[in-house]
């Protein structure tokens, strides 16, 4: 390290040595051959290239010629244009390679120097067509990051200066590598291009850091934790690495090792394997679930022609992110606290003007619970989580092999027999978790098809209908599966590492015995429940009464199920403690109805009448299909004081007889006010005799009072009753 260090002075003389030396000559010239045979090759490479991209150009514009372009359609274009100039590329690179090793066949300065000119040409021609594809300065309506025009034009050309000049630090030490130089130089020159190229890479990593952590949190109102954390320590996990990456190269240089180019084209590697993985993933969820996002756009009020993800970016999100792009790039010393405020801001300014749809929530492959639109089909939401539950594993697939590129590039991942298991146990990981969410969401939709749809359920009276008894068994059958899978997944992975999984099994068994006699209790709930639920003697959202606890099944668990009563409150009941259970909301229920009518009625005209309203209201739109029994007369029930009693029943199915209990109502009372048939009121007759001994009679105030007490308890009965 010494040596290297007092030969930094030296390194002038020693590079023009080199040269010298390079060639038997002893002089310059050379140089000058190398520089005229790199440009040529050069030259009859750009040519190639272009006469093979002009030859491709309208074969290629056809294929999305009078295409709508779509995100599935923008990716496709993106990862297609970059194929065709990376083979280009190639036959730039291959044009130029035989015209150089044509031009001189045998080995030397010449050939070595034409070639790197040429490698570092071709490599920088790759660099550059991937970020133009990425940015897309020129081509606003195929971008897919939000960010303004001006914003990447910046940010493309900041990036390609930074590998251009890295290229050429580079390109210079491997160069000079094949020449006759003082390996203390050498060193230094290596050192010198391994720090050229991290610092440049650091300050466009600062220069961004506020773009791209807004590009990280992304639109949502509230993003999820890990955005927030890799949003605020992207740039610092970024400067590590390349510190890392810097002190890493400089200690294999200081220990006459080579240059090594795995950690600095590591991250590049890996980021277009990442980014060309998902993108192809992408494309086919887009195209599977185009139905469903048209249906949803369409019930949203959109353009039945245009799924929201063909619509470009909405103009106030666009220039809130623009806003705050252009914002971060003006003013770099900001206190931390500012830029936090700042990135509120925008997210605040992306989400308030535009409504976030269901299908943004699912895209992004979080569980956040959203209002659907009264138009939209929940079956219609459930498939569109799929949508969502396919970009959220396909971006988790890209990372795991981004990782696994990253460490192929890095010579870190081999078939020794300790990274064949590590993958296996990424593999294992992987498959647990998609499993996981597959059943789950599957599951999920199969409750949201047997829902009730709009207008169906919890009656106006808290009377519920109940749902299928698939979407009553289906949560719990939900749960069993996610535990049963989550063990499966854990076990494999524990045996894998080593772990003795059998005593694990038996010591389970161990305790759940001893659960079993301390427990008893819940043994009983659990296995009550179950029985239950096989007989189908409720369902979830029925109307039952268990013990004088009345209320809809709300919600079921192992070994309770818990009552909503009709006005409010919210009961817990154990399965254990069920003796007598009635289920108000099967099949049909009977509505009888009492009419309070003066005496002297004519009961056979009230019948008549009674059939007849019962007809029309089998006739009804509204209420007709409710009826599975119409309107009829049961004749006369009871005889009061005041009044006869008649009563009149209908069936209906369970929950539909309040309403049409109204219009049975509000029928016979326009009926029976045209036919002059009058409702008898209540009275109660008092006779007060006279005390014949006292010798006096009752004073108006003491009459008014007997009155009271003797009307008191019939008014306190009838309010009871009618609670």
């Amino acid at each position: 390290m010494t040596d290297i260090l007092a030969s930094v002075p030296r390194v002038p003389e020693a590079v023009a040595a080199a040269l010298y030396t390079a060639h038997p000559s002893g002089s310059l010239g050379w140089m000058v051959w190398s520089v005229v045979l790199g440009v040529v090759s050069v030259a009859a490479g750009l040519v190639s290239r272009r006469l093979l991209l002009r030859w491709l150009r309208k074969p290629f514009r056809s294929l999305y010629q009078g295409v709508t372009l779509r995100r599935a359609e923008r990716i496709s274009y993106g990862l297609l244009r970059t194929v065709i100039l990376w083979v280009s590329a190639a036959v730039f690179f291959a044009v130029g390679a035989v015209i150089v090793i044509a031009v001189t066949p045998e080995f030397g300065p010449t050939r070595t120097t034409s070639l790197v000119l040429l490698i570092g040409m071709t490599l920088y021609l790759v660099l550059r067509d991937l970020t133009v594809n990425v940015f897309q300065p020129e081509s606003p309506e195929l971008r897919l990051l939000p960010i303004d025009d001006a914003t990447a034009v910046h940010m493309t050309r900041e990036l390609l200066l930074v590998f251009a000049v890295s290229i050429v630090f580079v390109g210079i030490s491997v160069c000079f590598a094949w020449f006759k130089i003082d390996p203390d130089a050498h060193a230094v020159m290596r050192i010198v291009a391994s720090l050229v190229a991290s610092i440049l890479m650091g300050a466009y990593v600062l220069s961004h850091r506020k773009v791209v952590a807004v590009l990280i949190r992304g639109n949502a109102p509230r993003p999820g934790l890990l955005r927030k954390v890799l949003a605020g320590t992207w740039h610092i996990l970024a400067i590590v690495y390349l510190a890392a990456t810097t002190a890493s190269n400089i200690a294999t240089i200081l220990l006459r090792g080579g240059f090594l180019v795995g950690p600095i084209l590591g991250p590049i590697v890996a980021f277009v394997v990442a980014i060309a993985l998902f993108g192809v993933c992408v494309i086919l969820i887009d195209r599977r679930f185009r139905a469903q996002q048209a249906d949803l756009h369409r019930a949203s009020g959109g353009t039945a022609a245009m799924p929201p993800e063909a619509l470009p970016m909405p103009a106030v999100e666009r220039a809130a992110a623009v806003a705050e792009a252009a914002a971060m790039m003006e003013d770099d010393e900001d206190e931390e606290e500012e830029e936090e405020a700042a990135a509120e801001e925008v997210l605040e300014a992306e989400s308030a003007p535009v409504a976030e749809t269901p299908a943004e929530v699912l895209a992004e492959g979080e569980e956040i619970e959203t209002p659907a639109a009264p138009l939209v089909n929940p079956v219609t939401i459930w498939q569109l989580r799929w949508k969502g539950l396919g970009e959220h594993l396909a971006a988790i697939l890209a990372a795991i092999v981004g990782v696994m590129t990253l460490l192929a590039v890095w010579g870190r991942l081999s078939l020794r027999e300790g990274t064949v298991q590590f993958v296996g146990y990424l593999a294992v990981l992987f498959a647990t978790y998609a499993l996981y969410q597959i059943v789950r969401t599957w599951i999920d939709g199969k409750i949201a098809e047997e829902e009730p749809g709009p207008g169906h359920g919890q009656s106006e009276d808290g009377m519920g209908t109940g749902s299928t008894r698939l979407a009553t068994l289906l949560p719990l059958l939900r749960n069993l599966l996610l535990v049963s899978i989550a063990s499966i997944g854990g076990m494999i992975v524990l045996s894998g590492l080593g772990v003795n999984v059998g005593p694990l099994f038996a010591g389970a068994g161990v305790v759940g015995l001893a659960v079993g006699f301390g427990a008893q209790t819940l043994i009983r709930d659990i296995f009550s429940g179950a029985f239950f639920l096989a007989d189908d003697a409720f369902r979830k959202g029925e109307y039952i009464d268990v013990g004088g606890v009345m209320g809809s099944v709300e919600k079921i668990s192992v070994r309770s199920f818990q009552l909503r009563h009709q006005n409010g409150p919210l009961h817990t009941v154990p399965f254990g403690d069920i003796k007598r259970l009635t289920n108000y909301s099967r099949d049909w229920v009977v509505m009888k109805l009492p009419l309070r009518l003066e005496y002297g009625t004519d009961v056979e005209q009230v019948r008549k009448l009674i059939k007849k309203l019962g007809q029309e209201l089998l006739e009804d739109p509204e209420v007709g299909p409710m009826f599975l029994q119409p309107l009829k007369s049961q004749g006369v029930v009871q005889m009061e004081d005041s009044a006869m009693i008649l009563r009149v029943k209908f069936m209906t199915r369970p929950g539909d007889q309040f309403v049409t209990r109204r219009h049975v109502y509000m029928r016979i009372n326009e009926l029976f006010e045209q036919e002059g048939i009058r409702f008898a009121s209540r009275q109660v007759t008092v006779r007060i005799a006279d005390d014949a001994d006292a010798h006096h009679n009752y004073t108006p105030e003491e009459r008014r009072q007997a009155a009271l007490g003797a009307v008191q308890p019939i008014l306190e009965a009838e309010a009871q009753k009618s609670e």
